[in-house]
């Protein structure tokens, strides 16, 4: 049966922002990416290929069999390079994390036996047309077709429309009448990349990293912040016919500079306030991701792009105490965290909800951590779906500082 070839780079926007194929994250973004490289286990099937820069023992494979999942077949990375045509037979299609002039090149081997259809696909080639989709930029023409052809929706008002920004000097005029305001760089993605601005006066250091970012990438995007009451990641796939299928959507959790911290599984309202509940009802949803989805069709994103994508989507309230909605905060173009979440969620039993979380501690090994939450969370499983408790999502080590996790418990939205 043909396969298909998973792998993490969840750096990918930064890579594109490099543009250079010989692109290496920092340091610490590294150990994040070997620390949750297995993560694709959750998104492939049973007869697909995760290429890891190390195994994990079996004793952890063992873990997630017995919690009702089917890992597929994992293969180190140096060895598929070295020898694709006799370890990788039957490839049907390339899907890592995101696409970029880096992972490109390193997977040059791999592409080479892939099948005629991905040979012949969209995303066989870097082209610059691509590094557009990682813009912010391109998100912002996705937002104001929204709100231009659906007014007066319940939508972000035209008026607090994102603004790019080329100096300091367009950056002060937008903080005189948005305050507080948030500075995102054209290229980056969950919740990094960011600065708050919470007075008129930007004090040294946020010049500093304004400076920097105006040096490296041209410009800054520049927004008025908003009053969140929730964050809702929208799950789609242009299929290689170029229609568009929406694949669900999750709730999100960030920290408060908005960085990706996980998402709730299980039903992703359920937990909210009755109030916020009546708003998000299933219409209102089902019009939204209608709306996104007509955004999308003959746009950029269908001419020149295959494959998944998110579209991070958020609740707030209005100066007059209003639930809104931002339409199109970002459109990540590459695997979305989102499906993630979407993908656990079919694991667990109807009666249970949950979240899913990263882990991050330099002071703390992911091992130790996990001890003692299987003591604290002890897993139970029901008719094979997760009833309750903890498992890990990636392997844990004494020296991996990174991890992922998720924690169910009916008793939680009860």
């Amino acid at each position: 049966m043909p396969s298909d070839i998973f792998y993490f780079n969840p750096t990918c926007e930064l890579a594109v922002a490099d543009g250079g194929r010989g692109f290496q994250p920092p340091g610490v973004l590294q150990a994040f990416e070997r620390n949750l490289e297995t993560l694709p286990i959750f998104l492939s099937e049973k007869d697909d290929i995760v290429l890891v820069s190390q195994l994990p023992h079996q004793k952890f494979l063992d873990r997630l069999i017995s919690a009702g999942f089917q890992p597929p077949q994992l293969i180190e990375l140096s060895k598929a390079l070295k020898q694709p045509n006799t370890l990788l037979r039957d490839i049907e299609n390339i899907r890592p994390w995101g696409w970029s002039p880096a992972v490109h090149r390193l997977l040059q081997p791999i592409k080479n036996v892939a099948s005629i259809n991905f040979k012949e696909g969209l995303m066989a080639r870097w082209e610059e047309k691509h590094r557009k989709l990682y813009a912010r930029m391109s998100s912002l023409e996705i937002l104001s077709h929204i709100i231009s052809t659906k007014p007066n929706q319940g939508y972000l008002p035209k008026e607090h429309l994102p603004q790019e920004c080329h100096s300091e000097k367009e950056i002060h005029l937008c903080l005189e009448k948005w305050k507080p305001m948030v500075l995102k760089a054209p290229w980056s993605s969950s919740g990094r990349g960011i600065l708050l601005l919470k007075k008129k006066e930007i004090d040294f250091k946020q010049l500093k990293w304004i400076k920097t970012i105006l040096k490296r990438q041209g410009s800054i995007m520049a927004e008025p912040w908003l009053n969140k009451v929730a964050d809702l990641a929208l799950v789609f796939q242009i299929l290689p016919s170029g229609k568009i299928h929406s694949e669900g959507f999750s709730r999100f959790l960030t920290n408060s500079n908005g960085q990706y911290q996980g998402a709730i599984l299980g039903d992703p309202l359920k937990e909210l306030p009755k109030e916020l509940r009546t708003f998000l009802n299933k219409s209102s949803l089902d019009k939204l991701t209608s709306d996104i989805l007509k955004a999308l069709e003959n746009s950029p994103y269908q001419e020149n792009y295959r494959g998944l994508l998110g579209v991070d989507v958020l609740v707030y309230k209005n100066e007059q105490d209003e639930f809104q909605i931002h339409p199109c905060v970002e459109i990540n173009c590459r695997t979305p965290m989102g499906l993630l979440s979407i993908r656990l969620s079919e694991h667990l039993h109807d009666s249970s909800n949950g979240y899913w979380k990263i882990f991050r501690n330099l002071k703390e090994s992911f091992e130790n951590f996990d001890q003692q939450m299987q003591i604290k969370y002890p897993l139970t499983i029901k008719k094979g779906l997760i009833y309750s408790g903890y498992l890990p999502l990636v392997e844990p080590g004494k020296d991996k500082h990174f991890g992922a996790y998720m924690v169910v418990q009916p008793s939680l939205l009860r």
